[in-house]
């Protein structure tokens, strides 16, 4: 007993229809007093109005005051909060497009500080 054309279309439809729903996120009804409803939320929105925003000069400054005078990639990455990871800075190196300066020692590779601000200010948009 096999199953008719009629049967696998009925089947695929059903099962396109079914997959489509789960697709679908569900609709939430935001309410006027939704701060009243949610003070968590509300309270939320007070700790985070305090925060302000770095500039690029204030960025380059505060990294500048924190990086030592020679350097790794792995710091240079942790201290920029991960905005240049290990692995830009060593695709970059290979293509002679990352800092110019490099110190280099086996594997490791090093970045004098002032040069890797300079070139981190020619990348910054």
């Amino acid at each position: 007993m096999g199953f008719s054309s009629w049967d696998i279309e009925k089947l695929t439809q059903d099962y396109r229809q079914r997959k489509q729903y789960q697709h679908i996120p569900p609709q939430i009804e935001i309410s006027k007093d939704f701060d009243l409803c949610n003070p968590l939320l509300a309270q939320d929105r007070k700790n985070i109005a305090h925060l302000t925003y770095y500039s690029d000069t204030d960025f380059l400054i505060t990294l500048e005051k924190e990086l030592p005078p020679v350097f790794s990639r792995q710091v240079a990455s942790k201290l920029t909060g991960g905005l240049v990871s290990v692995k830009t800075l060593s695709n970059l190196d290979s293509l002679d497009r990352g800092p110019s300066r490099k110190v280099k020692i086996g594997a490791k590779v090093g970045y004098e500080r002032a040069n890797f601000i300079q070139w981190l200010r020619g990348r910054m948009r």
